[in-house]
């Protein structure tokens, strides 16, 4: 189950655990266009991965990576809420770590939030003419979300009765050590 700081759509596949991560890297995560590389936990502490295939694996799905600037979401895949078991189709919305994140995180003037914001209502506008793309919509992006714009995109969300899931720095460090512990069963696997 994924869950974070206000979001409403709980997930059984990502279970949050502290990070293995926060002593290497101070917890942070990194994201570099990488789709060629196998997925190894040199790859992750060398910051040569790309955040769908990483998400993927933490979850057992396959993503490439790939944009081909026609897909209505990044990330699209079907997983069940934690309370009830209902089925659900989830897109996520994927940006790269802001090189420059202020220590109150990003804020609604930053590029990654904008593109967001945008991708974002795209999918609510489709959803409000019965077009509807998802069951949940997600937003990520691997830096520190400024507190007022992550509250912008929740009250948005349940104004509209559409959940979202908010995957911000604090999440993707979660999702990174589920990356991990995946690795190391297939190595024991093999």
């Amino acid at each position: 189950m994924l869950y974070n700081k206000g979001n409403h759509a709980q997930l059984k596949r990502v279970q949050p655990q502290p990070s293995r991560l926060q002593g290497e890297n101070g917890g942070k995560i990194y994201s570099t266009w990488n789709p060629g590389k196998s997925f190894s936990t040199n790859n992750i502490n060398s910051e040569n991965m790309c955040l769908p295939r990483l998400l993927g694996f933490a979850i057992d799905e396959k993503f490439d990576g790939i944009h081909t600037g026609n897909e209505k979401a990044d990330v699209k895949y079907q997983d069940m809420l934690a309370e009830n078991n209902q089925s659900v189709q989830i897109g996520i919305q994927l940006k790269s770590k802001e090189k420059n994140t202020p220590n109150r995180g990003v804020g609604q003037n930053s590029p990654g939030i904008k593109g967001l914001y945008a991708q974002f209502f795209f999918t609510l506008h489709k959803g409000l003419t019965g077009n509807k793309l998802f069951d949940i919509i997600g937003i990520s992006i691997p830096s520190k979300i400024f507190d007022e714009t992550r509250v912008t995109f929740i009250n948005i969300s349940k104004e509209l009765n559409m959940p979202i899931l908010v995957l911000d720095e604090e999440a993707w460090v979660s999702i990174t050590a589920a990356a991990l512990d995946n690795i190391e069963a297939q190595n024991k696997m093999c």
